[in-house]
């Protein structure tokens, strides 16, 4: 009988019927979240590719300044949530390198020094961001995400304006155009809209004798005087007031003819500018480029104080929506530490 039951107990366990034997020990299981992981990799050096696509095509004159933007806010924002949601370092520093190929994947042909210099910009910048970000994200007991893509995105927006810098310099030596036309007026309608909300009597964006005209009228209208002369009067006074401010436009550009009323003023300040940079270039290169790299730099800031709070607001909606959506989680490090885990 002892024997019967041995033997029993021997064919139960060995049955293929045993819920042990249904899950193989060897299977190994994909951590929860990797392949969200991939695809948020995919796509932040899509962005890379794009960017670098698009600021290729930008300085060949064939896309304007803001779908370069585009591809910029896209990117700081995939690196944000890397920086947020990709836990292990050794995995980060290599899709940091494969990021930074990307960057420069249509930029090939640049000379040497300028391609290394530009390497080590983008490099040492986009490391910084990452490393001033995990440590902001680490240092309290829940992050603030805003903070964190504050940092990195600063650090990155940095890094890529000494890299277009780099990338530009070589074309500007012998360019038929240094400045594109289509990014000047993106540059001139950005102060004209304030200036306007200033001033909303003058015509900043019309042509040249509309802003005559409506600069005339903002003068007049201080002169209690003007409103007790007859009509003719009124419009001698006026008309002789437009020839004074043409007169004091064309001596302040440096013209030689009449400006013609019908241009448009972001034209005529365009090819007064672009007229300007070119003699300064030719008679002083050197002092030219030094200074065109300060001025592109100091522009290159000021359209990031705008873009990168606006681009950490973003983050912080999206994380809210993904976590309402149970597309990332908060994990807790510890009792008190909180974290987002995909």
């Amino acid at each position: 009988m002892a024997n019967e039951i041995k033997q029993e107990d021997f064919r139960i366990n060995s049955s293929s019927e045993n819920f042990l034997n249904k899950v193989p020990l060897e299977k190994r299981i994909l951590p929860r979240g990797a392949y969200k992981l991939i695809v948020l990799n995919g796509l932040t050096i899509a962005s890379a590719l794009g960017l670098s696509y698009t600021y290729h095509l930008f300085l060949n004159r064939l896309t304007g300044l803001s779908i370069v933007l585009i591809m910029f806010v896209l990117l700081v924002i995939f690196s944000s949530f890397e920086t947020i949601l990709t836990k292990s370092v050794r995995r980060r520093a290599l899709l940091i390198l494969v990021e930074i190929f990307a960057l420069f994947a249509f930029f090939y042909t640049l000379p040497l020094k300028f391609l290394l210099l530009a390497v080590g910009s983008a490099a040492f910048f986009i490391i910084l961001g990452e490393i001033q970000g995990r440590r902001e994200a680490s240092q309290v007991l829940k992050p603030s995400y805003f903070r964190v893509s504050r940092v990195t995105g600063t650090k990155i927006m940095t890094g890529l304006i000494l890299v277009a810098i780099f990338m530009y310099f070589p074309k500007i030596q012998n360019a038929d155009q240094i400045i594109p036309q289509e990014t000047f007026g993106c540059l001139f309608n950005w102060p004209a809209g304030p200036m306007k909300r200033l001033y909303p009597e003058i015509q900043f964006q019309g042509t040249i004798d509309n802003l005559l005209e409506t600069l005339a009228r903002y003068e007049i209208k201080k002169n209690s005087l003007y409103y007790e002369m007859p009509i003719p009067a009124q419009e001698l006074l006026k008309q002789s007031l437009i020839q004074e401010r043409k007169k004091q436009f064309e001596g302040w550009l440096g013209l030689k003819t009449q400006l013609a009323g019908g241009d448009e003023v972001k034209n005529v300040l365009y090819n007064f500018t672009e007229l300007k940079a070119k003699k300064i270039r030719d008679e002083h290169f050197q002092e030219f480029s030094v200074a065109w790299a300060i001025l592109l730099f100091l522009i290159g800031k000021g359209i990031g104080l705008i873009l990168i709070p606006i681009i950490s607001i973003l983050i912080f909606f999206i994380i809210q929506i993904f976590l309402a959506a149970n597309f990332v989680f908060v994990a807790g490090e510890t009792r008190t530490k909180e974290s987002l885990t995909l």
